[in-house]
């Protein structure tokens, strides 16, 4: 089992995030405890994250449960401005180190790493540059998804201690789609939850986020969502709107 907490509370409609919240610290704690200790839970999925005293809060729970894999795919919610480079510095130093997969897009890595934008380098070098980054910061598994890159193809890099071990691609679907990433960690979440090796999750999770991705729709004005029922057999394509 791999449940999901809720750690933030989010203003926002298909188009855009217009305010975040950070949920309570201590009742955060009180229901990922809970579940904890009620039922086996094979594998841990952090995300969206608003504040430095709730990654705190979820540093000191999995000290408690060290066999835990932890799937950390931050995305970055800071209240105010002001308070994001706290919420980077805890993020780096209480749950890079705990994850066993860390899964960001090419502006979370450079965040994480404290890069300033900068004149424009080759895409490859710069995500292998911070692949070293955050393995010296404790991310030895790392994947850089491609959903929000910009390039022609949709492409995500899989890093093993600053190696490539994995690349794989697929063309970019035409519409803007929101929670692409968010989708791709729960996937592979479950897949680790079930024990899948972890290049085989990443191929895994992979087949079923583009299904996904391609059959997206659109709710409202804004950006599509993905399709989130189960993917078909590989080899079979995604259903027509």
């Amino acid at each position: 089992m791999s449940p999901a907490w809720l750690r933030a509370y989010l203003e926002a409609d298909s188009e855009q995030v217009f305010e975040a919240e950070a949920a309570d610290a201590e009742q955060v704690d009180a229901r990922i405890r809970a579940i904890l200790e009620d039922m086996p839970v094979a594998a841990m999925s952090i995300a969206g994250l608003a504040r430095a005293e709730t990654v705190s809060v979820l540093a000191e729970i999995l000290s408690d449960y060290p066999d835990l894999p932890l799937v950390l795919a931050p995305v970055l919610l800071a209240e105010e401005e002001e308070h994001e480079d706290d919420l980077l510095g805890a993020l780096t130093d209480l749950l890079l180190p705990r994850s066993d997969l860390l899964i960001v897009s090419p502006f979370v890595a450079r965040h994480l790493v404290q890069e300033e934008e900068s004149a424009p380098l080759d895409l490859e070098a710069r995500l292998t540059r911070w692949s070293s980054q955050l393995a010296s910061l404790g991310a030895e598994d790392l994947l850089i998804t491609g959903e929000q890159a910009a390039t022609r193809e949709v492409i995500h890099h899989l890093y093993h201690a600053g190696k490539l071990v994995r690349r794989d691609s697929w063309p970019r679907p035409p519409e803007r789609i929101r929670g692409s990433d968010d989708l791709l960690a729960a996937a592979l979440t479950a897949q680790i939850a079930h024990g899948t090796p972890l290049e085989e999750a990443v191929y895994q999770a992979g087949h079923y986020a583009r299904y996904a991705l391609e059959a997206a729709y659109r709710p409202g004005m804004g950006a599509c969502t993905p399709w989130r029922l189960p993917a078909p057999p590989e080899g079979e394509s995604a259903p027509a709107d």
